[in-house]
């Protein structure tokens, strides 16, 4: 039932309109609980079609696809949110809400597609058959992104700057509680060798997930339109944010990190599952245990960027998680520790990545030029989640490059597939050149902040209670 109440002036508990008056901050507590449950929910959809878990049905119907298609579907759903341009403009005239309901279940229909092509193994030849699965993830991915142009305006709406690094630590950490449940329950019904009905049984649950995300994202108020500025055409409202200098800075910083991170996920998948031979439960869950690493630090991970910037995170956590990737090269099927390296590579890479997250987003949307969010915001994740559509085909041109590279030295091995790691450590490490150009209203200084930071680390350390005697 929609109905006024005390909550605020204007609040309704659904609606897709903007509310009348700014929201109070009532109204953001409630906002902010949705966006949790909403992103929550979210995440059983999300993985079930998650490229690892698409990955893993496209090598069931057709074990011989090529590297080039598996990572086709790798970098499918980021390449299809620069739709998202689109949209900033009608977001910003019609209101977050109004762009965002429709897309998602105009959307709808394409997963209950994917949902049903299991059951035609058998009656089209595999090539087919991914060929149609290309398809519904086309059109799934192409109207969500459309959509999508109101989620993260929608969350800057209720969510103030003072506690931003706090609420993203929280809602990662729930996302990732979330992660460690349902990956573990998906690898336990996939198992070593997965019939093609369990995928069916994945699939279906994202479609009953995602309505129900839809319904939920009614119950987040959204602030009051905007004025429109005068004169202000499509074309001058996305070219804004390329005319603020620590912004573009902050851009060309998250395309290079992002490119980074994404660019070895298609070979992660090759080493695990063809090089050490581990099973397709073995490699969801180690989404599992990234989860798990994520979960336990998302949340001191916030309050640091709450504290001190996410430029101090940046730079710590982005050389750390560049050398991360060298563990690769001492992961041999030979090597009966091999399952522990890969579970370390993983733990930590879940540390740092959701790190390093909290402070891209904080920067993202505490750098926007107030009354022009919607374009700061979406310009910056656009590009971002680009480049990590564009990663998987990068490391496929590394891995040609390297093809028939078979190296060791002791307990160093390098391939064609490892070589996309050594890779990917490179460009994390040129990523952190632009940390010191980023925004110094979010950080100020990096050697200062960092003084400051190991000054209180070192207070904290040797804190003592009150009377405590000197040893």
């Amino acid at each position: 039932m929609i109905a006024l109440n005390r909550r605020g002036p204007g609040f309704k508990a659904y609606s897709l309109y903007p509310a009348s008056e700014a929201l109070t901050s009532d109204q953001m507590r409630i906002g902010q609980r949705w966006i949790i449950r909403c992103s929550v929910i979210s995440i059983l959809f999300g993985l079930g079609i998650s490229d690892r878990v698409i990955a893993l049905f496209i090598l069931s119907i057709h074990p011989s696809v090529a590297n080039s298609t598996l990572a086709f579907f790798f970098a499918l759903g980021p390449l299809l949110t620069v739709l998202m341009v689109a949209t900033i403009p009608l977001a910003t005239i019609f209101g977050k809400k109004r762009i965002m309901a429709p897309f998602y279940l105009a959307s709808v229909p394409f997963l209950i597609l994917l949902a049903i092509l299991p059951s035609l193994h058998g009656i089209f030849s595999p090539t087919t058959l991914v060929i149609m699965v290309a398809l519904a993830l086309t059109g799934y991915g192409g109207v969500r992104s459309l959509g999508m142009a109101g989620w993260f305006p929608l969350i800057n709406d209720n969510v103030p700057d003072e506690i931003r690094g706090r609420f993203f630590g929280r809602l990662r950490t729930s996302w990732q509680l979330m992660v460690v449940v349902y990956t573990a329950a998906v690898g336990w019904l996939l198992g070593h060798q997965p019939a093609l009905w369990k995928f069916q049984v994945v699939f279906a649950i994202a479609v009953v997930t995602n309505l129900a995300m839809t319904g939920g994202i009614m119950r987040i108020p959204e602030a009051p339109l905007a004025p429109r500025s005068e004169g202000l055409t499509f074309w001058r409202m996305l070219a804004m944010p390329f005319r603020d200098l620590s912004y573009v800075y902050f851009l060309l910083f998250g395309l290079l990190f992002n490119l980074a991170a994404s660019m070895a996920g298609p070979f992660a998948l090759l080493c695990l599952k063809g090089t050490l031979g581990a099973g397709d439960n073995f490699i969801v869950w180690m989404d599992t245990v990234a989860s798990i690493g994520a979960a336990a630090t998302l949340p001191l991970s916030g309050r640091i960027v709450d504290r001190f910037g996410g430029r101090i995170v940046f730079a710590l956590l982005v050389p750390a998680l560049a050398a991360l990737n060298l563990l690769w090269l001492f992961a041999n099927p030979m090597d009966p520790h091999w399952r522990t390296i890969v579970m370390g590579f993983y733990l930590l890479q879940g540390i740092l990545l959701f790190a390093i997250g909290v402070g891209i987003t904080d920067l993202m949307l505490g750098s926007a030029r107030p009354g022009h969010q919607n374009a700061y915001i979406n310009i910056a994740f656009v590009l971002n989640v680009l480049a990590a559509g564009v990663g998987p085909f990068l490391g496929t041109w590394v891995a040609r490059l390297f093809a028939g590279l078979n190296f060791s030295l002791g307990a160093l091995t390098l391939d064609a597939n490892r070589a996309v790691f050594l890779c990917r450590f490179l460009l994390m490490l040129a990523s952190a050149w632009f940390i010191t150009r980023l925004s110094r209203e979010h950080g100020g200084r990096v050697g200062e902040t960092l003084q400051r930071f190991t000054t209180e680390l070192s207070n904290l350390l040797h804190w003592r209670p009150v009377g405590t005697p000197r040893l």
